[in-house]
């Protein structure tokens, strides 16, 4: 019966709530935004630093980042509101990031303008993991 109730707590502690320390970490991957749909694209670099009370993103190439507000989390998937506090005539801060953590090194990223429409996506790979 412990066995059964201490996996339970792991797997718990890894899904819900916070980002879980399961999460915790820097990842980083490259974000392919549709400038012209079907036409022209754009490629990015991007780093999202997840620790136990903030999530941080940079946009380097681009010269614009800041912090992610956490609105919404149900079990892996999180979604957040940009605010931007630097680079700011570099990159639009009225949107939402969604991110799906698919497993402990592997993120999906989607990028929505503030009507709702997707407009970047890729995929992060965790570079470092945040021990506490």
């Amino acid at each position: 019966m412990r066995i059964v109730i201490a996996v339970f707590l792991l797997l718990g502690a890894s899904l819900g709530g916070q980002a879980g320390e399961a999460h915790f970490g820097v990842w980083q991957g490259t974000l392919t935004e549709m400038v012209e749909a079907g036409q022209r694209y754009e490629q990015y670099e991007v780093t999202l630093t997840v620790t136990p009370k903030a999530y941080q993103i940079d946009y380097a190439s681009l010269g614009c980042g800041g912090i992610l507000r956490l609105v919404k989390q149900a079990g892996r998937f999180y979604r957040f509101r940009d605010e931007f506090n630097y680079g700011l005539q570099n990159c639009i801060s009225d949107g939402y990031t969604e991110i799906h953590f698919i497993n402990q090194r592997l993120a999906a990223f989607q990028w929505y303008d503030k009507d709702g429409s997707l407009k970047v996506e890729g995929y992060l790979k965790r570079q470092a993991q945040i021990m506490l």
